[in-house]
């Protein structure tokens, strides 16, 4: 019985919410402008949070701490698919914005007419010294420094690779590197302090 009162409980949310912007709609409280930041509410933040709840709701902190290698093996494989994930992401749009900048800069390219053959693992490189350097970098820091830690390695990544490929090194890409690291510093000093 209390495992059907719990899934009740978990589908009964979703239901309430449902029935209420139904009757909302009925009612002409609701225009057609409204229904996307409406869905958007709905599937970006009610549902989640109803999701977490429904799943830390059942647990007790004896019934966590019995479970914790589980539990630290699942939050685990969480960070690194997300790290996995933003790995992906780096890779396709980091090469792109190098791609931008080589067009835009043609003329000081030390190889105009290798662009495409000096960059054909451009991606796959980047991505893989994203997530290798993440993993690193997520068991030597964390927080606002773990974050800016990732974006610096990143730009640095990028002006690598533009290095190697080009064997030259782009303003557009020094200038926020510079930023962040005095940026970095700052927090370290605050830290310290």
């Amino acid at each position: 019985m209390n495992a059907m009162q719990n899934a009740f409980n978990a589908v009964g949310c979703i239901l309430l919410l449902g029935s209420v912007g139904a009757g909302a709609s009925l009612l002409g409280l609701l225009r057609d402008e409204h229904l996307p930041l409406l869905s958007n509410l709905v599937i970006k933040v009610a549902l989640p949070c109803m999701i977490v709840n429904n799943v830390l709701g059942q647990y007790t902190p004896e019934s966590l701490a019995k479970n914790l290698p589980a539990l630290a093996a699942a939050l685990l494989s969480v960070l690194l698919t997300l790290l996995l994930a933003l790995s992906f992401f780096f890779g396709k749009y980091g090469s792109l914005w190098i791609d931008r900048l080589y067009l835009k800069n043609h003329s000081i390219l030390s190889f105009p007419d290798a662009v495409g053959s000096r960059a054909r693992y451009r991606v796959k490189l980047l991505t893989l010294l994203f997530f290798l350097t993440g993993i690193r970098l997520f068991f030597v820091s964390q927080g606002i420094i773990l974050v800016l830690s990732l974006a610096l390695c990143g730009l640095l990544l990028l002006i690598i690779a533009t290095d190697f490929e080009q064997y030259c090194i782009f303003n557009d890409m020094i200038i926020p590197l510079a930023a962040g690291g005095v940026l970095c510093c700052a927090l370290f000093l605050v830290r310290i302090c």
